[in-house]
C-alpha cells in the first residue's frame, strides 16, 4: 500500500510538472522515473546526458578512490586494486537486499580542453552492501590503480629493506596522502554537484521568466475580452454577459492554473536553495573534518613516534648505566681486595716489628748479663757470626718483604687493567652510540626521501585539477612542509637535548671513574711510602743495634744458635700455616668469583627476560596504534556513511521510508563500531598497564633479590675475614707467648750457668 501511495504521488507530481523544467535539459537516470529525477534534481545535472546502461563497478578498472573505506563490494577485488592494503575495504555496509544501483553521469571540459566524464554509481538504500564508487575516464580511457601498485610494492620493499619504524612512518605517510586524496576527489565532487544545482537554478529561474512570459500573454488577451466585452456591451447585454460570466470562468481558472504553477516553481526554487545552503554546509563541515583528522593523524604519530624513541633510549640508558653500575662494582670490589692485602701485609709488619722489638728486648737483656760476665768474652765471635746470619736472615725477610710489595704492586697493574679494560668498554659503548646516531641519520635521510618523492607525486597528480584545485594544493603543500620542519625541528631539539644529557652523563661518569682512581693511586702510593719509611728505620735502628751489640754479645752463640733454630723452626711453621690460610683465601676467593659469575649469568638472563616483556610491550603498543588506526578508519567510514545519507537525503521525498531506515542502521551501526572500538582500547590499555606493572614487579623483585644475595654474600665473607683474622691473631698471640716461655725458661738455664761458672772461678 506505501509504494502504491507513493507511486501515485509521483503520478500526480508528474501531471502538475511544469515543462520548462524538461525544456531545461534535465533528463532521467536509469533506474528512476523522470518525476523522481525532477522531485530529487541532486541527481540530476542540467545538460548531461544519462548513462545508456548500468555499468557494474567490478567490470571497469577503478582509480584509487574506487575501494572506499567502510565498504564489502566486487570494486574491491578487482584485478587492478587486488595489490590493496586489506584496511581499505572493511565490513561496514547499511540496508537490505532486493534493490537496483543508481547511476548518473556528468561530463565537463577543463581550460585546456580535456573532456572527463564521471560515473556516479549509487546503491539504492535496502541492497547490502553500499560502495559507492568513483570512476573517471579521460577521453574515454579509464584510469588504473597502476601507481597503488607500485606504491604498495615499494613498501614492501622498504619493510624488507629499511627497518620496521621506517615502514610504519612510510605506510602512515602513505595512508595519510590516500585520505587526503579522497577528500579532494570528495570536495571536487561536491563541487560539482553545486555547479550541477546552480545550472538548475539557472535552468529554474529561465523557467520563471516564461510562465511570467504566459501570464502576459494572458493580461492581454484579457485586456482584449475586455475591450470586446465593452464593444458588445451596447448590443445584446444578456448574452454579452453570459458570455462575459463564460470568459471570467475561464480566466479564473487560467489564473488558478497559473497560481499552481507558481508555487510549483517557487517550492522548487525554495529547495534548490536550501540545496544549495545544505551543501554548503557540507563543504564547510567536511572542509573542518578533513582539517581535524589529517592534525589528529599527524599529532598521533608523532606522538607515537617521540614515544618509541624515548622509550628506545631510555632503555638504552638504562642498560648502559647498568653496565657502568657493574663495572664500577667490579672496580669497587677490586679495590677492596687491595685494601684487605695490604692491610694483611701491614698486619705481618706489625708482627715482624713485634717480633724485632722482643729479640731487641732480649738482646738486652743479655747484654746486661754480659757485663758481668767479661772474663767469658772468647765465646762473644761465634755469638758474633750467629748474630751475622740472623741478619742474612732479616735480609732474606726484608726481601721476602720487598717481593710482597712487588706482589701489590702486581695487583695495582691488575687493577690498572681492569681500569683499561673499563675504558676500553666505554670506548665500545661510544662506538655503538655513535653506529646508533649514523643510523638515526641515515633513516632520517631516507624518510627525507621518500618524503620528498611523495610530495613530488602529489604534485603531479595537483596539475591535473583546475586553477583553484592547484592553488589548493600548493597551500596544503605548503602547509605540510611547514609541519615538516616544525616536526625536524622538534627532532633536532629532542636529539641535541639527549646527546647533551648523555655527554654530561658520561663526563661525570668519567671524573669519578678518574677521581676514585686517584684517589687509590695516592693512598697506595702514602701507604707504600709509609710502608718503605717504616723498613728503612727499623732497618737503620736494627743495623746500629746489632753493631753495639757486635761487641758484647760473643758468650751467647751457643744459646743464641738454639733460639735461632726454634725461630726458624717456629717461623717454617708459621710460613707453612699462612701458605695453607692463603690456599684456603685462593679457594674462597675463586668460589666467591664462581658465585659472581653465576649471578652475573642469572642478571643477564633477567636482563634478557627484561627485553622479550620490553618487546611485548612495545607488540601492544603497536597494536594499540593499530586500533587506533583502524578507531581513525572507522571515523573515516562513519564520515563517509553521513556523505552517503547526505546524498540519500536528497531523495527524501521519494524514499522516505527506505532512508530513515537507512538513517536508523548508519546510527546503530556507527554505535556498535564506536562501542567496540572503545572496548578494545580499554581492554589493549588494561593489559598494557597490567603488563607494564607486572615486567616493574618483577624486575623491582629480581633487582631486591640480587642485591640481598650480593650483601649476604658481602656479610658472609666479611664474617670469614674476620674469623680468620682473629684465628691469626690468636695463633700469632699463643705463638709469642711459647716464645716467651721459652726465652725465660733459656735465660734461667744461663743465669745457672753463670751462677756455676762463677762458683767455680
Amino acid at each position: 500500500p506505501q509504494e502504491r501511495e507513493q507511486r501515485e504521488q509521483l503520478h500526480k507530481q508528474q501531471q502538475m510538472c511544469p515543462s520548462g523544467l524538461r525544456d531545461a535539459g534535465v533528463q532521467a537516470v536509469p533506474g528512476m522515473s523522470s518525476k523522481m529525477c525532477e522531485a530529487a534534481p541532486m541527481l540530476c545535472a542540467a545538460g548531461t546526458q544519462a548513462a545508456p546502461q548500468a555499468t557494474p563497478v567490478a567490470t571497469q578498472a577503478p582509480p584509487d578512490s574506487t575501494c572506499i573505506r567502510g565498504t564489502t563490494n566486487a570494486s574491491c577485488q578487482t584485478a587492478d586494486c587486488s595489490s590493496r592494503s586489506s584496511s581499505s575495504c572493511g565490513d561496514s555496509s547499511i540496508g537490505g537486499s532486493g534493490s537496483t544501483p543508481l547511476h548518473a553521469s556528468r561530463q565537463s571540459v577543463d581550460p585546456q580542453g580535456t573532456t572527463t566524464r564521471e560515473d556516479f554509481h549509487v546503491q539504492r538504500a535496502g541492497q547490502l552492501p553500499i560502495c559507492v564508487a568513483m570512476a573517471t575516464q579521460t577521453d574515454g580511457r579509464p584510469r588504473a590503480c597502476a601507481h597503488a601498485a607500485s606504491q604498495t610494492h615499494a613498501r614492501d620493499r622498504l619493510l624488507v629493506g629499511g627497518g620496521a619504524a621506517a615502514a610504519a612512518a612510510m605506510q602512515d605517510a602513505m595512508e595519510t596522502a590516500a585520505s587526503v586524496r579522497q577528500a579532494t576527489s570528495e570536495r571536487a565532487a561536491l563541487q560539482e554537484q553545486v555547479r550541477a544545482l546552480q545550472e538548475q537554478l539557472e535552468g529554474g529561474r529561465s523557467c520563471l521568466a516564461d510562465v511570467m512570459q504566459q501570464v502576459g500573454l494572458q493580461n492581454r488577451e484579457l485586456a482584449k475580452l475586455q475591450e470586446h466585452i465593452q464593444r458588445v456591451r451596447a448590443g445584446d447585454l444578456a448574452s454579452a454577459q453570459k458570455a462575459t460570466q463564460q470568459e471570467q470562468q475561464k480566466l479564473h481558472e487560467v489564473r488558478q492554473e497559473l497560481e499552481a504553477q507558481k508555487r510549483v516553481l517557487l517550492d522548487v526554487v525554495a529547495q534548490t536553495e536550501l540545496q544549495n545552503s545544505e551543501v554548503s554546509s557540507l563543504q564547510q563541515q567536511v572542509g573542518v573534518w578533513h582539517a581535524n583528522l589529517t592534525s589528529a593523524q599527524q599529532k598521533t604519530e608523532e606522538q607515537h613516534r617521540v614515544e618509541e624513541w624515548h622509550r628506545r633510549e631510555t632503555a638504552a640508558l638504562q642498560r648502559q648505566i647498568e653496565e657502568h653500575s657493574v663495572a664500577l662494582w667490579k672496580a669497587k670490589q677490586e679495590v677492596e681486595g687491595e685494601h684487605s692485602a695490604l692491610a694483611s701485609v701491614r698486619q705481618e709488619l706489625e708482627l715482624r716489628t713485634h717480633e724485632l722489638e722482643v729479640l731487641i728486648q732480649r738482646a738486652e737483656d743479655q747484654q746486661a748479663e754480659v757485663a758481668h760476665l767479661q772474663e767469658q768474652a772468647a765465646a762473644a765471635e761465634a755469638q758474633l757470626s750467629a748474630n751475622q746470619r740472623q741478619v742474612e736472615a732479616q735480609e732474606a725477610l726484608m726481601v721476602n718483604m720487598r717481593r710482597a710489595a712487588d706482589d701489590a704492586g702486581c695487583e695495582e697493574a691488575a687493577h690498572h687493567d681492569g681500569k683499561q679494560q673499563l675504558m676500553a668498554e666505554v670506548e665500545h659503548l661510544e662506538d655503538k652510540l655513535q653506529q646508533l646516531h649514523e643510523r638515526h641519520e641515515q633513516l632520517e635521510q631516507e624518510m627525507q626521501q621518500q618524503e620528498a618523492e611523495h610530495c613530488a607525486k602529489l604534485l603531479q597528480e595537483a596539475a591535473a585539477h583546475t586553477h583553484n584545485m592547484q592553488r589548493e594544493t600548493r597551500k596544503h603543500a605548503l602547509e605540510l612542509a611547514q609541519e615538516e620542519e616544525d616536526t625536524r625541528a622538534r627532532l633536532q631539539r629532542l636529539r641535541e637535548a639527549h646527546e647533551e644529557e648523555l655527554e654530561a652523563r658520561e663526563r661525570e661518569a668519567a671524573e669519578k671513574l678518574a677521581g676514585r682512581e686517584r684517589e687509590a693511586a695516592q693512598k697506595l702510593a702514602g701507604r707504600e711510602r709509609e710502608a718503605a719509611n717504616r723498613l728503612a728505620d727499623h732497618e737503620r735502628e736494627t743495623r746500629e743495634k746489632l753493631a753495639q751489640q757486635e761487641e758484647v754479645l760473643e758468650r751467647l752463640q751457643r744459646q743464641q744458635a738454639e733460639l735461632d733454630e726454634a725461630s726458624q723452626q717456629q717461623e717454617a711453621a708459621f710460613k707453612a700455616q699462612m701458605a695453607r690460610q692463603e690456599e684456603a683465601m685462593e679457594e674462597r676467593r675463586q668460589k666467591l668469583q664462581d658465585q659472581e659469575v653465576l649471578l652475573m649469568g642469572r642478571l643477564q638472563e633477567l636482563e634478557r627476560r627484561e627485553a622479550e616483556l620490553l618487546a611485548r610491550c612495545g607488540d601492544l603498543t603497536r597494536q594499540e596504534a593499530d586500533l587506533g588506526v583502524r578507531c581513525a578508519a572507522s571515523a573515516q567510514q562513519d564520515k563517509e556513511l553521513q556523505a552517503v545519507c547526505g546524498q540519500l537525503r536528497d531523495i527524501r521525498n521519494a524514499l522516505t521510508a527506505e532512508s530513515e531506515e537507512v538513517r536508523h542502521k548508519c546510527d546503530h551501526m556507527r554505535s556498535e563500531a564506536l562501542e567496540d572500538c572503545a572496548q578494545r582500547q580499554r581492554q589493549v590499555e588494561g593489559e598494557c598497564n597490567q603488563l607494564r606493572q607486572r615486567v616493574q614487579e618483577e624486575c623491582d623483585q629480581q633487582k631486591q633479590c640480587v642485591l640481598e644475595e650480593c650483601e649476604q654474600q658481602r656479610q658472609m665473607l666479611q664474617e670469614e675475614c674476620e674469623q680468620q683474622r682473629q684465628a691469626v691473631f690468636e695463633e700469632s698471640a699463643q705463638l709469642r707467648q711459647l716464645a716467651q716461655e721459652e726465652s725465660e725458661q733459656q735465660r734461667q738455664r744461663v743465669f745457672e750457668e753463670c751462677a756455676q761458672l762463677r762458683q767455680l772461678a
